[in-house]
């Protein structure tokens, strides 16, 4: 029995840890891509959409935008390196949506016409989501 908790114990020290994301040691951590995480939230629309995102990527795509738009996000569970991008969908008319304080990016807002498709990507810092990329079509 000794032995069998000896092992383990061991094995404890040595084994990869699945709790982080990324390696902080390429040659001791988990570089496998094994505890990377993705997540698809489709909240309904609201004014004001608050999004906690918990995974290492994170694709947020509101039902249609029907009316002016302000995203929030709650980072309390997020890591740095974390992606988070949003797929917005306007419809009936010229929709804005307006980021929330830990969103920086090049603007504060996305114009989007009617019928048209947005995209917005982030990337987390330890602190705020900074701004990747965006595109409209």
């Amino acid at each position: 029995m000794k032995n069998i908790f000896l092992i383990l114990l061991v094995l404890s020290f040595i084994a990869p840890s699945f709790g982080q994301r990324f390696a902080t040691d390429p040659k001791k951590g988990n570089n496998t891509g094994s505890a990377l995480t993705y997540a698809y939230l489709a909240p309904a629309y609201s004014a004001t959409t608050t999004i906690t995102p918990n995974a290492s990527f994170t694709i947020v795509k509101p039902s249609a935008v029907s009316g002016a738009l302000n995203i929030s996000v709650t980072d309390t569970k997020s890591q740095i390196g974390d992606e988070l991008q949003f797929m917005l969908v306007s419809t009936g008319a010229a929709r804005t949506v307006t980021l929330g304080t830990n969103l920086k990016g090049s603007a504060t807002t996305i114009a989007l016409d009617s019928a048209q498709v947005g995209t917005l990507r982030f990337m987390y810092n330890g602190t705020d989501f900074i701004e990747i990329s965006r595109a409209k079509e």
